[in-house]
């Protein structure tokens, strides 16, 4: 509660009007792969739920916190399941200026702009980062520069960059894993 109390207060003093959206308690199924059916021969899925935090502590806390955001004059919202999806959404349509979240999945959902590393620290320290989904790119190694003629562009400060698109960063998603799209493929992370 202090920490919400304390940031909350901090962005209201500077005239920033806020927007919380609140997670749902509504499960995603997640299909997963992980049995041989005997019977075929081929892989079986399984649907599992993503466990949500309703009942705990975690939950009677963002409950209290909701409570006290709305005393503040802080609009509160309830998303019926993914925050980061209902809060996509408000960016794209224009309802907010951006997204404050440290889980990128905010971008796979559409958000525009997305604000990370965000305390009242870096906000007095101006160290929060801004991403932009219309801006988002990735260096490319010397060695594969030539892979990327298509797409490939030089940044400044001379080193090779690809730009990425919201499907670039869902494949990305899908191949090394995410809340959204599971565990991704074994041995595959963000270097290989």
């Amino acid at each position: 509660l202090q920490l919400v109390y304390s940031r909350a207060l901090k962005l209201l003093t500077l005239g920033i009007k806020l927007v919380v959206v609140v997670e749902g308690k509504r499960r995603n199924r997640i299909r997963t792969q992980d049995h041989e059916d005997k019977a075929t021969s081929k892989p079986a899925t399984q649907d599992k739920f993503r466990k949500r935090r309703s009942g705990t502590l975690f939950w009677t806390a963002c409950q209290r916190c909701e409570t006290m955001l709305k005393l503040l004059g802080v609009i509160v919202v309830r998303a019926k399941a993914e925050g980061e999806a209902l809060c996509a959404l408000l960016n794209q349509k224009g309802i907010v200026d951006g997204v404050i979240s440290n889980d990128g999945d905010c971008l796979l959902f559409g958000a525009k702009v997305l604000y990370t590393k965000f305390s009242v620290e870096n906000l007095e320290r101006s160290k929060i980062l801004r991403y932009d989904a219309n801006n988002i790119r990735v260096m490319v190694d010397d060695d594969d520069a030539d892979r990327f003629d298509e797409t490939r562009q030089t940044s400044k400060d001379g080193q090779n960059v690809v730009e990425l698109s919201r499907k670039d960063l869902i494949a990305f998603a899908i191949l090394t894993g995410s809340d959204l799209a599971g565990e991704g493929l074994s041995k595959v992370g963000c270097r290989k």
